[in-house]
């Protein structure tokens, strides 16, 4: 193991192989979905919206990924939408974990809102 070591340790900070294979961080649809509505992930509410979700429009990496940005402002609640897209661009707030307690990633929060900023008061759903 040291030898592999040895062979990459005069490599300069931040390198990456032309062959390298790109990556993405994601932000799991459940907690996206979650965050906007203000509840636990693991709630009846998220797994309903999150479930509706996927019915609609395939898997998970296809909401996260591939629908175009202006499919998902006109398909999701606008809130859900602009939160998929900021997780697109890495506008995310990173709080790290500390001793066995696991860090928290979420999507950075406009400080405006309301029809003033751009935005609209909608609910969810009720239930």
């Amino acid at each position: 193991m040291l030898n592999r070591v040895d062979r990459l340790a005069d490599r300069p900070e931040g390198f990456t192989p032309d062959n390298a294979i790109p990556f993405k961080n994601l932000i799991p649809l459940d907690e996206i979905v979650a965050d906007v509505k203000g509840v636990k992930k693991g709630s009846v509410a998220v797994e309903r919206e999150y479930m509706g979700l996927l019915a609609k429009f395939g898997t998970e990496f296809n909401i996260l990924l591939y629908l175009k940005d202006e499919e998902l402002r006109q398909g999701l609640f606008r809130p859900l939408a602009e939160n998929i897209i900021k997780m697109r661009l890495g506008q995310v707030n990173a709080q790290p974990g500390y001793d066995g307690e696991y860090g928290i990633i979420s999507v950075k929060k406009n400080n405006a809102s309301g029809p003033a900023a751009g935005g609209t008061e909608q609910q969810l759903s009720l239930f």
